[in-house]
């Protein structure tokens, strides 16, 4: 159970990463940063996007593989939370930089698993 932060400086974006926490753990730390609140119940995962704030919550559980492909699903809707911010289209001509954006985000949050 566990918070970690990791700045992107490419697109200028702070990220937060919740594994395993409750809704009320998740909520006290948006209360604390003044940020709206989020309703959990019944998500095995999320994301939202608050500014230049990108929240991603994983509910925890043993299975490493189903936790890992949950977190590659909140990563994309990340990885679009920047794009649309920063004003990138997506479409088939720029795949490769929200290709990339998307590997940063995944190899930063899955370090903070292993």
């Amino acid at each position: 159970m566990s918070i970690k932060k990791f700045k992107c400086p490419l697109y200028g974006f702070k990220f937060h990463f919740f594994l395993g926490l409750t809704e009320d753990e998740v909520n006290q730390y948006l209360r604390e940063r003044k940020s709206d609140e989020i309703e959990l119940d019944g998500c095995f995962g999320t994301c939202w996007q608050d500014k230049d704030h990108i929240f991603i919550w994983l509910k925890e559980e043993p299975k490493k593989k189903t936790l890992v492909a949950r977190l590659h699903h909140e990563v994309g809707h990340a990885t679009n939370y920047v794009a649309k911010a920063r004003g990138i289209k997506l479409c088939p001509d720029n795949d490769e930089a929200l290709a990339y954006l998307s590997q940063w985000i995944f190899e930063k949050c899955i370090k903070l698993i292993l």
